[in-house]
C-alpha cells in the first residue's frame, strides 16, 4: 500500500496533468515525507547515543 497506492494515484493524474507535472508533484511529495522521516530518525538516534553515554545513577 505504501509503495503501490501513490503510484496509482500518479498514473490516474497523467491524463490530466500530464507525465512531467504528474513526476514533479509525486517527487515533491515523496520528498516532503521523506525529510521529515529522516529528520526524526536523526533526532531519535542522537538521543539514543546521548542516554547511551549516560552514567547510570550508582544504588543506594
Amino acid at each position: 500500500m505504501a509503495f503501490g497506492l501513490p503510484v496509482i494515484i500518479a498514473g490516474q493524474l497523467v491524463p490530466i496533468l500530464g507525465p512531467v507535472p504528474t513526476f514533479q508533484w509525486y517527487a515533491a511529495a515523496i520528498v516532503a515525507f521523506a525529510v521529515p522521516a529522516v529528520v526524526i530518525q536523526l533526532v531519535r538516534q542522537r538521543r539514543d547515543t546521548a542516554s547511551a553515554l549516560t552514567p547510570a545513577a550508582p544504588a543506594a
